[in-house]
């Protein structure tokens, strides 16, 4: 009987662990294998903004304004705003000067249609926009005048003197606005900035009639006719 060599079948066995060397990979990861890292979702478009109007603040005005998003091109505003203080001189100077004050409220509907956005501007109630505004506001000026008016005598009885009298007229307002402005990001994703220009056409009827204080110019309160106006306004989105 023969004698087997002892390295006579080491070829055979080496192709085997070739074989089995080269299709453990395709057919098993390590447990160590990395996991491929997923993009990050891309954040929720803005659909809500609250804003306050900071250029109407040298109007001694106070404008809280809510942008609600319908779709990424079009929203729709609503604006209240409350005016109390002293008469600002780019309204009248010759109210400025005698101390004049006023207080009214007023309102803003409206909608915005955003064109196309740039990168940077921000996800949603942002870009390039162009809006229309329907506008009421009921305003009363208080302020002193000379005029006639009757004042008790030492005697008891009623005498017409004309001296400095206090007075209040009633004027309300209405008409449109058509704005073109441009809304971005502002540091934080939800924070905003919205610069714009606009031009206004508004009928003003005043208690005063004819005889208004206010219908010289044409930031007059009550001035029936177009006027330009620049706006900015900072906001916040909160959904």
């Amino acid at each position: 009987m023969s004698r087997r060599h002892p390295f006579r079948d080491w070829p055979a066995l080496l192709a085997v662990l070739l074989i089995v060397a080269v299709a453990k990979p395709a057919n098993a990861q390590p447990a160590t294998a990395p996991v491929s890292a997923q993009p990050p979702a891309a954040p929720a478009p803005a659909r809500l903004a609250l804003k306050v109007a900071v250029g109407r603040l040298f109007a001694q005005t106070y404008e809280l304004e809510a942008e609600y998003a319908l779709n990424p091109r079009l929203s729709l505003t609503l604006a209240p705003r409350l005016l109390a203080g002293p008469v600002p001189e780019f309204v009248s100077s010759l109210a400025s000067t005698a101390g004049d004050e006023a207080h009214g409220q007023a309102l803003g509907l409206g909608g915005r249609y955003y064109l196309k956005s740039q990168p940077g501007d921000g996800n949603g109630l942002a870009g390039v926009y162009v809006g229309l505004k329907a506008e009421y506001q009921r305003l009363r000026p208080l302020y002193r005048i000379e005029m006639w008016g009757e004042d008790p005598g030492s005697d008891g009885l009623s005498y017409y003197t004309y001296r400095p009298r206090s007075f209040t007229e009633t004027i309300n307002r209405f008409g449109g606005v058509a704005q073109l402005g441009y809304q971005a990001q502002l540091v934080h994703p939800r924070l905003r900035i919205d610069v714009w220009v606009s031009t206004s056409y508004l009928h003003s009827r005043s208690s005063a009639g004819e005889a208004s204080r206010y219908n010289s110019g044409i930031f007059d309160y009550a001035y029936s006719g177009f006027s330009p106006l620049l706006g900015l306004t900072l906001g916040y989105v909160v959904k």
